[in-house]
């Protein structure tokens, strides 16, 4: 945090002679455009100076406390979601890009299954049945092993056998669905994030699920 905010004329300064009056200000302009970078980088120095403190390297700490701001935390906003409306030009235009065919099947096994992106991303084939066309995320019994369902109970979907002949065509682990390009783990929640921002910039990946919501009350599918 302190590389990408911190002014590089306060990194010169030698640590005994900051004031509060070289923090206040900077720090003041990042909590109110990127409050959550601001406050734990505001928590960050105060370990700095404490620890520079304990280890005689100054005797005061410049760095304001919480309270000196005035800042309220601001509310948090919902996931970006996708009007249902627009899936299937979603779906066509997955094709259109450049994407690897793990990234591309991964956005759709997303659209159709409504599930988190944690489960889409760390899918196994051991789970899917391609001759039943179903994927069953077992229920979670560690909180180890990625990809399980939170409620506690397995979860059985039916999916479409021309999008399961389109996951088994592009195979290449012999484990995971969706590896990373670095060959540890799997897709990374950033990679799809990305990838879904050049369709649209105010959607994100967990967006899906209030998307699926929506649809359902639109045909008279009760929430619970």
């Amino acid at each position: 945090l302190h590389r990408d905010h911190v002014p590089q004329a306060l990194k010169l300064m030698a640590i005994d002679e900051i004031k509060r009056s070289d923090i206040f200000p900077w720090m003041l302009k990042l909590l109110k455009e990127k409050h959550e970078t601001g406050r734990r980088l505001r928590n960050q120095l105060e370990r700095v100076f404490e620890f520079a403190i304990n280890s005689g390297y100054c005797d005061a700490n410049p760095v304001p406390s919480r309270r000196a701001f005035k800042i309220k935390k601001p509310k948090a906003n919902a996931h970006g979601t996708l009007d249902y409306t627009r899936l299937p030009d979603l779906w066509a235009w997955v094709d259109t890009r450049d994407f690897l065919p793990q990234t591309r099947a991964a956005i759709r096994l997303l659209m159709l299954s409504a599930h988190r992106v944690r489960v889409v991303l760390a899918a196994r084939w051991e789970h899917f049945d391609f001759d039943a066309c179903t994927w069953t995320v077992p229920a979670k019994t560690d909180n180890e092993t990625p990809g399980l369902m939170k409620s506690g109970r397995a979860h059985t979907i039916t999916l479409p056998r021309r999008f399961l002949d389109e996951l088994r065509a592009m195979k290449v682990d012999e484990h995971l669905l969706f590896p990373s390009k670095s060959g540890r783990g799997h897709l990374t929640e950033n990679a799809l994030l990305k990838a879904l921002k050049t369709y649209d910039e105010s959607i994100t990946a967990h967006g899906f699920r209030n998307t699926f919501k929506t649809w359902a009350r639109s045909v008279g599918v009760a929430d619970w």
